[in-house]
Order: structure tokens, then sequence, then C-alpha cells
């Protein structure tokens, strides 16, 4: 994770594990789900998206929403991680 997008710290990385975990979600959802404020939360985002592993938009069913989703590169990761675990676990 840290070679896809180094300086993330590891408050960062558990916000971009939400998004995996919930998909499409906003930073409130991602909030509940860490228990990071919505302040730290908004940072860590941002963060995320500079790095090009999320990406935030408006919803267009609420406009006040921003909801959050992971990009090409944030696919990428966890997929990448998972062949890592996987040659791990083979003998």
């Amino acid at each position: 994770m840290r070679r896809a997008a180094p300086g993330i710290t590891a408050e960062q990385i558990q916000t971009f594990i939400a998004v995996v975990r919930n998909g499409r979600c906003s930073q409130t959802d991602i909030s509940k789900v860490t228990g990071f404020s919505r302040q730290t939360t908004s940072r860590h985002v941002a963060k995320l998206v500079d790095a090009g592993l999320l990406v935030q938009h408006r919803d267009l069913e609420n406009g006040r929403r921003r909801v959050v989703r992971l990009t090409a590169l944030g696919r990428f990761v966890p997929a990448s991680l998972s062949g890592t675990l996987e040659s791990v676990k083979s003998p």
C-alpha cells in the first residue's frame, strides 16, 4: 500500500480500507466505520484523492452529500495485496 502511495499514514490506510469494504460511501459513513472525526476523515480522504486512490464527487440524489469511491489505482491496490498474500501463504 505504501509503495502505491508513499507518505500515506496508518490512519489514512484505515480510511482507505473503509472505502474498500463499503464501496461507494460518504465521508460520514467512513467516520462512523473508522471512529475518526468528520474533520479528520475529510483530511484523510483529501490525501487519498491526491494520491489517486479515491475520487470524490457530489451525490446526484443529495447535492449536499459527497460520495467517495475507489479509482482504478485504488481497486488495483487490494487486488495486488491479495496476490502478495497468496504468494506468502503458498509453500
